[in-house]
């Protein structure tokens, strides 16, 4: 079981795009009930949603949720982190799914984020102040609209680079992201290392493998150690 304290479970509501989400911190962090995000974000199949576009889910089970004050649930729930909600937020084809993003983006996250009520657009009183709490609560509502802000960039570069492979999506929006963050947030992904044996190049030029040999020891591309080039 991973070391966990107790939390405040949050519950944020819209009235003008009917979503209600939960959320809380774990381990520091801002999550959310997976299966409710999903379907707000206007999923018919939340797990299936789940499945395919996220890839770093929290899995809990009901001992875990009970110790982390979030109630109990026999077969336990699964959390989205914040990578996994700008994931499911670019995948999704609802129509106001931008609606949903701009409101989690400029409400949620920063009330998470500062761990109180949901009332972080209340601070406006005490404007000027100079309090701490005013000036954290400012600060994380700018990082807020920044990353929304960045959010736009990436459908537009999506939108315009339609053949990008999944990993260099996840590259791009690393690289939006995190900066602003503070944090990586959305993890850089794993590039194994490849090496092809002069058969398997051969065959993709129609060419002999001992060609292929050739050419590599020319260029001192072949890597003895190894089985492949």
């Amino acid at each position: 079981m991973s070391k966990i304290t107790k939390t405040e479970l949050m519950t944020f509501k819209t009235d003008n795009l009917g979503v209600e989400l939960q959320g809380t911190l774990y381990q520091g962090k801002p999550v959310f009930f997976a299966v409710e995000l999903a379907k707000a974000l206007g999923y018919a199949d939340p797990h299936d949603a789940l499945n395919n576009h996220c890839k770093s889910l929290i899995k809990l089970n009901s001992g875990e949720t009970t110790e982390l004050n979030l109630g109990f649930y026999p077969k336990g729930i699964i959390l989205a982190p914040e990578s996994d909600l700008y994931r499911l937020i670019l995948k999704s084809k609802l129509p106001s799914a931008e609606r949903v993003q701009d409101w989690v983006c400029e409400e949620v996250l920063p009330a998470l984020r500062q761990h109180g009520s949901y009332s972080i657009k209340k601070h406006h009183k005490d404007e000027g102040s100079g309090l701490p709490e005013f000036r954290k609560a400012k600060a994380i509502e700018i990082q807020a609209k920044a990353i929304q802000i960045q959010m736009e960039n990436v459908k537009k570069i999506f939108e315009w680079a339609t053949n990008l492979s999944d990993n260099a999506r996840q590259t791009i929006i690393a690289g939006l992201i995190n900066p602003i963050a503070g944090s990586e947030v959305i993890p850089l992904p794993l590039i194994a290392e490849k090496h092809y044996t002069a058969t398997e190049i051969g065959k993709m030029f129609n060419v002999s493998a001992n060609k292929i040999g050739r050419i590599a020891n020319d260029n001192k591309m072949k890597h003895e150690f190894r089985t492949g080039i």
